[in-house]
């Protein structure tokens, strides 16, 4: 575990944030001349793994493909390097919270999710989906897939930022998967992923279509008591239209959902592009104003609470710092105030657990 105020090559770590079973997060500091600093997320992959070599080479090939990653809809990453005796990611700071932290505060509150929010937070992922699926190396497709596309893998800011993290698994065209391999969590496969079949760009939009479909009706679409019976569900499960369960639905909306959820890829939607713009159609066709369509709106409506407190501690340290300061004297950075507990970013392709504090 790194200390506050750890030095990781060019930065300076803050606090802990988050750790899972393959790497711990960091909130640190970079800076330079003139004032500059800039936030990032520092993602180091656990002692324990440092030496396992298939391990190293799967972060160091997450690292390579998500560089080339540069979209406003995917988390970007600046830098990848060796600490001591691992290595880690610095990664963009999303201040605010994954779309699995959301779904959950709506349950306890019994708060709808507004179907133009969730289709217009879908949408933007699409975008970003298909940015990824997009890229090329020499002029040739790399026919990328994600395979993990889930809520706990969606950031979202204060501001509206909607960004795709945790590429992890990813897989290129190129790249080997063992045949019969399962990658990414069940609940979230397509058919052929669950089969353990090639996937291509269509897996992702599947895997979209069942975050949108739980986020219309509040509900999971594919469970059961083990990991063979979700794995089940995803193949044989009947597929509700979403307004059966949520009347707040349009018959437009529901219609783009199923033909997501599609089980025949060739019936699906061939591309993200093509899914993110009959979201985008619906969600010009049905918002009376910018406000009916704001993710930021409603993350910070639902997340009120925390970003008060975060406000207060900022203002709280900004006094505190300008009284101390004598006059003619530059201010010393000042730590980061406490932060409400929520989630930047994804620390592997297995669930995490924020860190206490």
């Amino acid at each position: 575990m790194l200390a506050p105020g750890t030095p990781i090559g060019r930065y300076v770590v803050t606090r802990k944030l988050a750790e899972g079973g393959m790497a711990e997060l960091y909130l640190a500091k970079a800076t330079g001349p003139d004032g500059f600093a800039k936030d990032v997320v520092i993602k180091q992959i656990r002692t324990f793994l440092a030496s396992d070599e298939g391990f190293i080479e799967m972060f160091k090939a997450e690292a390579r493909l998500a560089s080339r990653l540069n979209h406003a809809n995917i988390v970007q990453i600046f830098d990848f390097a060796r600490h001591e005796d691992t290595y880690y990611l610095a990664m963009e700071y999303v201040q605010g919270a994954s779309l699995w932290d959301l779904r959950k505060r709506c349950r306890e509150h019994q708060v709808a999710f507004p179907p133009i929010v969730a289709a217009e937070l879908c949408a933007q992922v699409a975008r970003g989906l298909h940015s990824a699926h997009s890229l090329t190396e020499r002029g040739k497709p790399l026919n990328l897939v994600h395979r993990d596309v889930t809520p706990h893998n969606v950031l979202l800011s204060f501001e509206g930022a909607v960004k795709l993290t945790d590429f992890g698994i990813a897989k290129a065209g190129t790249s080997a998967t063992a045949p019969g391999m399962l990658k990414g969590k069940f609940a979230y496969m397509s058919p052929e992923q669950a089969r353990g079949e090639a996937v291509d760009a269509r897996t992702d939009v599947f895997a979209l279509g069942v975050v949108l479909w739980e986020l219309l009706t509040g509900q999971r679409l594919f469970e059961g008591d083990s990991d063979v019976a979700v794995l089940r569900a995803v193949q044989e499960a009947p597929i509700r239209r979403p307004n059966a369960l949520n009347p707040e639905v349009s018959e437009e909306l529901c219609d783009v959902v199923l033909r997501a959820l599609e089980r025949d890829p060739a019936r699906r939607y061939q591309s993200a592009l093509e899914f993110e713009r009959s979201l985008a159609n619906f969600v010009l066709r049905a918002a009376r104003s910018a406000e009916d369509t704001s993710v930021g709106a409603f993350v910070r409506q639902m997340f009120h609470e925390e970003l008060d407190a975060l406000h207060a501690a900022e203002l709280a340290l900004g006094q505190g710092t300008a009284s101390r300061t004598p006059v003619g004297q530059a201010p010393a950075a000042p730590a980061p105030p406490a932060e409400p507990s929520l989630v930047v970013a994804s620390a592997s392709a297995q669930t995490w657990t924020p860190a206490p504090g």
